[in-house]
């Protein structure tokens, strides 16, 4: 199975073996009395790339016989001398109908309020062609009237179903790209990835990107060609793509400190948040008041972030405690690569009592004031000392 896949902008020509024709002048698109690669060269750069028609010998480079050079010249110059079928018909004695053909759709992307911090955007063009179709013509302005100019077009990617054969890898211009896929043994039938559409921000703000197809003349339409030689007009549909869903990646997922018993912690963490597609704005709400968090601004964090984590045990009595960080107002809603940040905190006595310490656990807290009030009221007599 053959498929040829063109975009047209930009011609880098991978193919060397090519048959030449001598006395042969249907084809002879540049006029000079042989019929080989640079006829189908010249035909493409006529219509793919504008160059006047003064410089060409039309007559001879319309070879498919219907009157007019189009894209379906080169279709038939590649089955002819590529795939060796049928001979080149010059007599164009035919005329092309563009007529409505309602069982072949064209997708075309668009994507709208792209946010500030995305640099990049891909968007793949889909068409779903019924049986017989056997070229694409697909001339398209990069940035159609519902773009900004946010954007520009950066690069094309022939789509995986079209890349058993290709002439070149083409660069858009700043207005239309003209792209075409010549098939064989019924390669563009169905659902397939055409081509994807690769945008690169340019300026900043909310972008917009709507590609759009477009006629360039009478007869250099957007347009399907069928195993009768006629080219008809696909039902063109246009979608809108999203971006995918970012992730707030955080560096560390769990954090275990020590220390003495009315100290701060010995050790300081770094954490890093991270989002690959555009900035998320959030914020940390610490479950336990000894979690200690510096650099956390008071309207919160936006990625990529850095802030530094310890713990204090001024207020807390000898042993193991377990606590929480918490992601929270995440704007936009996106998932987190861990649930929570997890806290651990070993402290450990200090052998000093301090005064108001009846529990003898290192920290006057809570604990040694219901010692004193059960000693007083509820239970009168002494409080044993700390040993």
């Amino acid at each position: 199975m053959k498929t040829l896949f063109l975009t047209l902008t930009t011609f880098v020509l991978l193919l060397c073996a090519v048959p030449i024709v001598t006395a042969e002048p249907c084809g002879d698109m540049n006029d000079d009395d042989l019929v080989n690669i640079n006829d189908m060269l010249g035909i493409i750069d006529y219509v793919a790339r504008d160059v006047p028609g003064e410089e060409f010998n039309l007559l001879d480079g319309d070879c498919d016989g219907r009157a007019g050079v189009t894209m379906a010249d080169v279709g038939a110059f590649v089955r002819t001398y590529f795939w060796g079928e049928g001979e080149l018909d010059c007599s164009a004695s035919g005329t092309y109908g563009f007529a409505p053909s309602n069982y072949d759709t064209v997708w075309v992307p668009r994507i709208l309020e792209v946010p500030d911090g995305v640099s990049t955007v891909t968007l793949p063009v889909i068409t779903v062609f019924d049986l017989d179709v056997t070229t694409f013509y697909f001339p398209v302005l990069n940035l159609g009237p519902g773009s900004n100019s946010v954007f520009e077009l950066e690069d094309i990617i022939a789509g995986d179903d079209f890349a058993t054969m290709s002439l070149g890898t083409l660069l858009g211009d700043s207005s239309t790209l003209i792209g075409a896929a010549i098939s064989q043994q019924d390669e563009l039938v169905g659902t397939k990835n055409f081509l994807s559409l690769v945008y690169t921000r340019v300026n900043a703000g909310i972008g917009d990107i709507a590609p759009e197809l477009v006629d360039r003349n009478t007869l250099w339409q957007y347009a399907v060609q069928k195993g009768d030689g006629d080219l008809y007009r696909p039902v063109v549909r246009y979608y809108d793509v999203d971006l995918p869903a970012d992730t707030l990646q955080v560096s560390v997922a769990n954090l275990a400190f020590n220390a003495i018993a009315g100290l701060p912690a010995e050790e300081t963490y770094t954490v890093n948040f991270t989002s690959s597609i555009a900035p998320i704005a959030f914020d940390l709400a610490p479950s336990e008041t000894w979690i200690v968090i510096t650099d956390l601004p008071p309207e919160g964090l936006v990625t990529p972030a850095t802030v530094h984590v310890t713990a204090s045990a001024a207020m807390l009595a000898a042993g193991e405690y377990e606590g929480q960080v918490a992601f929270v107002d995440i704007d936009p809603v996106s998932p987190t690569s861990v649930e929570q940040i997890t806290v651990s905190f070993d402290v450990t006595s200090s052998g000093v009592i301090p005064p108001g310490d009846l529990d003898c656990s290192g920290a006057v807290d809570g604990a040694d004031l219901s010692i004193l009030i059960d000693a007083l009221f509820v239970n009168p007599g002494p409080i044993a000392p700390c040993e």
